[in-house]
Order: structure tokens, then sequence, then C-alpha cells
């Protein structure tokens, strides 16, 4: 568990650094520049890459199942995040993140 606070420590900086430059992009998109993008995304990258690799097995359906024991209450909490995601996305941000990690990643 240390192991996990430990890379949350190391790659959180980097995701609320990524999110204030989006504000300000945000409020002044002629300001967005996708090279500062991909380094900020450079920067903790990899850490939290791993992070998610190894954060696989705390969600696998075993451990799921000891959590959420009704389908339905599991059903609705996701449905609950999946609501409250789509509300704080920005295409400045999150359009490029995925974009840059298919074309890096899965292809």
């Amino acid at each position: 568990m240390q192991m996990n606070l430990d890379q949350h420590h190391s790659f959180l900086p980097g995701f609320d650094a990524l999110n204030q430059w989006a504000e300000k992009v945000k409020a002044d998109p002629s300001t967005y520049d996708g090279d500062k993008v991909i380094g900020m995304l450079d920067q903790f990258g990899g850490i939290f890459t791993e992070h998610l690799t190894l954060e696989i097995d705390t969600i696998s359906p075993e451990r799921m199942q000891q959590i959420w024991q009704k389908p339905d209450e599991a059903k609705r909490c996701i449905e609950e995040m999946t609501k409250w995601a789509v509300s704080q996305s920005s295409s400045v941000v999150d359009v490029p993140f995925v974009c840059r990690y298919y074309v890096e990643v899965l292809r």
C-alpha cells in the first residue's frame, strides 16, 4: 500500500500542474500549445502508467465482489462516476491525453 501512496505523491503534482495550465488555456484557447501538453505528460506519464498497471490487481472481479455484493449497487456507482467524469471532462486536457495514449501505446 505504501508504494501505491508514494506513486500518487509522484504523479499528482504533474496532474495539478496540467490542470492549472488547462484552466488558463480554457480561459484563452489561443495559448494552447500541443508540445507543452506533451512535455507536461512526459514528466509524470511513466510513473502514472506504472501505477495504473500495478493497480489492476486491486480492482480484480474478486475484490470488487467483496466491495459490492449487489450488482445493482456497483452499476449505480459506475453510472454516477461516469456522469461526474463526463461533466468534468475538458476537450483541452482529456482529448490530447487520450489521443497521445492511443498513438504511443495502443498502436
